[in-house]
């Protein structure tokens, strides 16, 4: 299932919400949801990295619905933390780029 959705990271988010809501509606477990690599690969190169999070940001914040039962508050704070993470790694990439310590369009 992890190698399946690697491959998945590399569709569009809107299918990679569809195929965690099919995956969440057959298994509920966290430790199988946690080995999952849920993540968007964003094939852009060009991107700052600024925006990079932010599309991150964007697409985990589009899985929030997904766990809506009290049988995926687990997940739904895994999800949460993660988010959290992102934001700091964007307001760094922003105080980074302000700086002039690295071009926008550097990948990391």
């Amino acid at each position: 299932m992890t190698f399946l959705f690697f491959l998945i990271s590399s569709f569009p988010p809107d299918q990679i919400v569809a195929y965690v809501a099919v995956f969440l509606e057959h298994n509920e477990d966290f430790e199988d949801f946690n080995q999952l690599r849920i993540e968007w690969r964003n094939q852009d190169g060009y991107s700052s990295r600024v925006a990079r999070h932010q599309e991150q940001l964007d697409f985990f914040e589009s899985l929030l619905p997904l766990f809506d039962s009290a049988a995926l508050l687990e997940h739904k704070a895994q999800t949460e933390r993660y988010i959290r993470r992102l934001q700091e790694l964007k307001e760094e990439a922003k105080r980074i780029e302000f700086l002039g310590l690295m071009p926008p369009s550097i990948q990391v």
